[in-house]
């Protein structure tokens, strides 16, 4: 009887504790749902946002690379240099953005707004206090707003608000659409 007094003790605490882990697990799952596409849209956006001197000029090398192309090959139609743009923007964004919303803001021109602000200042631009608040309709969409700085003095320039939506692809998330409103200040 002691036996098996002693099994029982023990299923009852083995099944105790496989209750505990299960119930803690899912608590985590639940709780980190939204967590990792709001911490990567937090991150794409400072990145997207952000643009060094260097990079404008690197934007404006290829750019002045691509027009030559189109103009040697007698191309008047653009797809030269749309299909140029789309490998630089790849190459710098391709791991932040999917590539239809890459190609959306190429259209749209405004994937190059951080580059226009770091040519027009000569400074750096940086994506500070990034504030994202959760569409209740969809977990993975994201009201944003940011404040662009120069990176030499600190100044605001401009006012960035927008919605960002998330997608996770192999287990990383992407931006999948970007809507942005810039006020220069």
């Amino acid at each position: 009887m002691r036996k098996s007094g002693n099994l029982r003790m023990i299923m009852a605490a083995a099944l105790t504790l496989v209750c505990v882990m299960t119930i803690a697990g899912c608590g985590k799952q639940q709780a980190g749902a939204g967590s990792g596409s709001e911490q990567s849209a937090q991150s794409a956006l400072e990145h997207v946002l952000s643009c060094t001197v260097q990079e404008a000029a690197d934007f404006e090398t290829a750019s002045e690379e691509i027009k030559q192309a189109a103009e040697e090959t007698g191309d008047e139609t653009g797809i030269v240099s749309v299909d140029g743009l789309e490998t630089y923007f790849q190459g710098r964004f391709g791991d932040d953005m999917t590539e239809d919303c890459l190609n959306k803001m190429m259209t749209d021109r405004t994937i190059a707004v951080s580059i226009k602000l770091a040519e027009q200042y000569q400074s750096d631009i940086l994506a500070e206090d990034i504030q994202l608040t959760k569409k209740s309709s969809n977990e993975d969409m994201y009201d944003f707003e940011a404040k662009l700085v120069t990176a030499a003095d600190s100044k605001q320039i401009a006012s960035v608000t927008g919605v960002v939506t998330m997608e996770e692809r192999q287990s990383s998330w992407k931006i999948s659409n970007l809507t942005l409103k810039v006020s220069e200040s």
